[in-house]
């Protein structure tokens, strides 16, 4: 992710320097787009292609598709692909006693818009899965929520297949879809984004409040610059130092990294987030990774655990620094335009 005697010299000098200028310039003013994702937006170069996204709201995964026309049938008909590929996964079954593909119960939630199944997913999880598909007319949002293992063992079975269903339908209402003509983000409005809409985040009832959670990139059309992001609910604090964090970052990008010297390593205010910046090389590869991360508040939407990163190469270092310093400046939460 992602962090210059004689008249005539003079004259040439000024005009290389000149011709440099407006070479960055034109880089700079590349037009760009408000992107939102999660409880957060910022300005995207319009050349960049945003990427399928990963989400959870209310301790639900949820992701748009878009219907198939003729759309009048849409929402029967992909409703009958998705149990389609459950139905399939008892090809996978390696004995009599496998689960896998189990269709326990099928549910109409909203009569033409909300329809719910439990299923068996896994074998290594006989826990069942709500999994849901709303109909908002030109596309749909998958809803799914898997039953924790620990509430069957503390034999809340039940009790967790009804607050699912309450949780499904509750999210399934809260969701709009964004029109062509529909300016985001809406002002005032603490939303959860998606890729082609948001959750409208309600209040809901009991004491599931679940978790939330971002995973989206931004690549350029060549594929050699990703940008991407990472947002998540914290527990709590990480209680790591951000030097810490960080070093175990390097770690999971690869053995060979190098810490960049400590001017590249810094305290950043983004979005009003107090985070921590670090460049980080590849010696083998020759490439950068531009970091930043903030360890979060427990239980907070508004100011999760958060993780930018982008990719550069020597070669583009000046330039992926200009557009990274110009997305992490333009982040800001969505609920404050």
């Amino acid at each position: 992710m992602p962090w210059i005697t004689i008249a005539m010299i003079a004259c040439l000098a000024a005009c290389r320097c000149s011709s440099k200028e407006s070479k960055m310039n034109e880089r700079q003013v590349e037009p760009t787009a408000i992107q939102c994702w999660g409880r957060f937006c910022f300005d995207v170069p319009v050349s960049m292609v945003r990427n399928t996204g990963e989400y959870a709201v209310r301790g639900l995964t949820v992701w748009e598709c878009e219907f198939e026309p003729p759309l009048q049938d849409a929402w029967k008909r992909t409703w009958n692909e998705r149990i389609a590929e459950i139905e399939r996964l008892r090809t996978k079954r390696a004995s009599p006693t496998d689960p896998r593909g189990t269709i326990l119960e099928q549910r109409e939630l909203i009569p033409g818009l909300l329809r719910a199944v439990l299923y068996v997913p896994d074998v290594d999880d006989e826990s069942p899965n709500w999994a849901a598909l709303l109909n908002s007319g030109p596309r749909g949002l998958w809803i799914e929520v898997s039953n924790s293992t620990a509430w069957i063992a503390a034999g809340r079975s039940r009790e967790f297949k009804e607050e699912a269903v309450t949780l499904i339908r509750e999210v399934a209402k809260a969701y709009t879809p964004r029109t062509p003509d529909e300016a985001w983000p809406v002002p005032g409005k603490d939303w959860f984004y998606l890729n082609r809409g948001a959750i409208a985040l309600p209040t809901l009832p009991g004491a599931w409040t679940g978790d939330e959670e971002t995973d989206v990139t931004f690549s350029s059309k060549d594929g050699k610059v990703e940008f991407e992001v990472e947002t998540r609910i914290a527990v709590e604090p990480d209680s790591r130092g951000m030097l810490q964090q960080f070093m175990d970052a390097a770690a999971d990008l690869g053995a060979h990294l190098h810490l960049s010297p400590s001017k590249h390593r810094r305290k950043r205010k983004v979005a009003g987030l107090e985070g921590g910046e670090l460049i980080i090389r590849d010696l083998d590869k020759g490439e950068v990774v531009f970091m930043w991360r903030f360890s979060g508040e427990a239980s907070s939407g508004s100011r999760p655990k958060a993780e930018l990163s982008l990719n550069a190469t020597r070669e583009t270092l000046e330039e992926r620094q200009a557009l990274w310093n110009r997305m992490l400046d333009s982040m800001r939460p969505a609920a404050g335009r």
